[in-house]
């Protein structure tokens, strides 16, 4: 995605519009971290909300929506046998909010320094599907692996950048490494 031209000695960037275009696509990258704390802690206060239980809650809760909006609300017998917990919760819709918020970034990471299409999008989608047939933990599994692939984008990108963090140096028996 980068002309040989703007590439320095040691593999940096150079020219400003070039420059502006890492740390832009960088920086949304990193805002995404934001994003995965705030699922995985939506998936540690309640782990059923992921993976195959979690496609049923959805159901559920986005098929009880639509019920409101037709005027038939279910939420009073739902609340007296106990179940508001488990089909009323909004997090459903937030954790699929979150989830297409994350969409972009994970394109961006899968394909970077590259024009995003809509088929790159669909397949990050498809990459990142919090709910479907699947448990709770491989779910988690997988949001641990599209942390790391963010992480490891935005190191990449800051080393383009010229913008890698200095090494740290200790002495291990008398050497320093």
């Amino acid at each position: 995605g980068t002309t040989i031209q703007n590439i320095l000695p040691g593999d940096q960037i150079q020219g400003k519009g070039e420059r502006d275009k890492i740390i832009n696509q960088t920086n949304f990258v990193s805002r995404q971290l934001k994003n995965l704390d705030t699922i995985d802690q939506i998936l540690k206060e309640d782990p059923t909300l992921s993976g195959g239980i979690g496609a049923i809650r959805k159901f559920a809760f986005d098929t009880l929506s639509l019920g409101k909006d037709l005027n038939i609300d279910l939420s009073g017998p739902i609340t007296q046998l106990g179940g508001e917990e488990l089909l009323l919760n909004t997090n459903t819709a937030r954790l699929e909010a979150l989830e297409d918020i994350l969409v972009p970034a994970f394109a961006r990471v899968m394909n970077p320094n590259t024009r995003i299409t809509n088929q790159m999008l669909n397949e990050a989608k498809s990459a990142i599907n919090l709910t479907g047939l699947k448990g709770s933990e491989a779910v988690q599994t997988k949001l641990n692996e599209i942390r790391s692939q963010f992480e490891q984008y935005i190191q990449d990108q800051n080393k383009l950048l010229g913008a890698t963090p200095p090494k740290k140096y200790k002495v291990i028996d008398g050497k320093l490494v």
